[in-house]
């Protein structure tokens, strides 16, 4: 991953490249008295971004996230603090004490845990009791 950051007159503009070649763009409003506040707060927008795209998340544990990153190392505690569902978050997220890359990511083995089961519908007619008279064409 790649980026480049210009501090401008009126935006910061952040392009990130990512490991697949995509560009992204990132803006955030320029601070003439500290360019860096700039170059920071369009840093937490890519970092949004990018954790508003992890399922199970949310749109508010991510703000949450960069909110802590501010002030210190994320850790799993922290996570649960906020309660974030880790069941569907822990796989895609990397922690100061948590390393998915020590688990094998593959993606078919992620979707045989976290997609829900084909199962097979079926219909119980047995729970439907029509009276005997209401049958068209006779008795049964």
């Amino acid at each position: 991953m790649r980026f480049a950051v210009d501090t401008g007159g009126t935006f910061t503009d952040l392009i990130v490249e990512d490991n697949d070649g995509g560009l992204h763009m990132f803006k955030a409003a320029t601070t003439p008295d500290d360019p860096i506040k700039g170059v920071l707060d369009s840093l937490d927008k890519a970092a949004l971004e990018i954790l508003y795209r992890i399922p199970g998340l949310g749109v508010r544990n991510a703000q949450r996230i960069v909110a802590i990153r501010r002030h210190t190392k994320v850790r799993i505690a922290d996570l649960i603090k906020i309660r974030v569902s880790l069941k569907k978050c822990l796989p895609f997220i990397i922690t100061a004490d948590h390393q998915p890359a020590n688990y094998e990511l593959d993606p078919e083995k992620l979707r045989a845990i976290y997609a829900p089961q084909a199962r097979q519908l079926e219909l119980d007619f047995t729970a439907i009791q029509v009276p005997k008279k209401e049958v068209i064409g006779g008795e049964f």
